[in-house]
């Protein structure tokens, strides 16, 4: 039986990926950090740019990314029209598809897009939360020190369809 069940989770293994996330939640009565930069809601042309930017494009579509732009809170900052950062918030409300260019970073930007965002949701009053992949060391370092706190472990499951 032993040698059933460990080709069983090999199998699984195989079929499934697995994706763990720490949530992070920010209480209303954290302040929201000043915004330095530039930042203004997404356009729906930039949808585009974005789905074929972002870590999770296997995951999701075009029409995915235009949806949220239409019905979520989203944040972005251009340079000489080029777009460079943004997030949106995810179906779920989750802060998400944070992303900085990589000549970007460091500058600030991740924390004024998050704080635009949180601005946001706090204007409906909405939850502010984040799903960070466990490995994100950066995105974490960011959150807590906007004050988030560690609420739970999360897993997804993708499978072949």
């Amino acid at each position: 039986m032993i040698g059933h069940g460990s080709t069983c989770i090999v199998l699984i293994r195989t079929l499934f990926r697995e994706l763990v996330c720490e949530r992070f939640y920010l209480p209303e009565t954290i302040p929201l950090p000043e915004i330095k930069s530039d930042v203004h809601p997404l356009d729906i042309e930039d949808a585009a740019i974005i789905q074929a930017s972002h870590a999770y494009c296997e995951y999701t579509d075009l029409n995915y990314v235009t949806t949220r732009i239409k019905d979520g809170h989203h944040a972005g900052l251009k340079v000489n029209g080029e777009l460079v950062a943004w997030a949106i918030t995810h179906d779920d409300g989750a802060i998400g598809f944070l992303y900085v260019k990589p000549e970007f970073r460091g500058s600030g930007l991740g924390k004024d897009l998050s704080a635009f965002n949180i601005k946001s949701l706090r204007s409906e009053n909405l939850p502010v939360y984040v799903h960070i992949e466990k490995d994100n060391k950066a995105s974490m370092t960011l959150v807590t020190n906007m004050g988030f706190v560690h609420d739970r472990t999360i897993r997804w499951f993708t499978m072949p369809v």
